[in-house]
């Protein structure tokens, strides 16, 4: 047969069937497969055995590790330790900042209270208060009422 042509003019080749799978070459290339992975399997078994058989808290290794241990303990301890510090020391922070903050909003509610800011503030009221009784146009009701105003600033 000729191959054939499609619409855009493009030829296609002939379509030929794939080749028929061997089925005993496919046995022996599954065997050797398999012969492999037992190979590395005893290899893997063999390895284990070796390390099942070693014991690193016998040996000669045995004091440098139980040492090494001894002293990984003693620095876990030593950072539990310092953890316990470093919290106290930051609730102590935090306490001191939440006293600090409530002292600061106790001071600024009474100075809100004030009439008065400055001493210049008091200074001027006393003067202006004191002019006003040494002029003699008060009664004596708001004179008294100045007076006592001045003694208590």
């Amino acid at each position: 047969m000729a191959p054939e042509s499609t619409a855009a003019g493009v030829v296609s080749p002939k379509k030929t069937r794939p080749a028929r799978p061997d089925f005993d070459q496919h046995k022996q290339e599954l065997a050797a497969i398999d012969a492999e992975i037992d190979k590395l399997r005893k290899s893997q078994d063999e390895v284990r055995d070796k390390l099942n058989k070693t014991d690193t808290r016998k040996g000669p290794h045995a004091d440098k590790r139980s040492k090494t241990l001894g002293r990984l303990q003693e620095i876990r301890a030593e950072q539990a330790e310092l953890r316990k510090s470093r919290g106290k020391v930051f609730d102590r922070q935090a306490a001191l900042t939440a006293s600090i903050s409530k002292k600061a909003a106790e001071l600024k509610a009474q100075q809100s209270k004030l009439t008065y800011k400055t001493l210049d503030e008091i200074d001027e009221t006393i003067t202006k208060s004191e002019k006003q009784i040494d002029s003699g146009n008060l009664k004596i009701v708001d004179e008294r009422r100045l007076s006592s105003e001045v003694s208590a600033l």
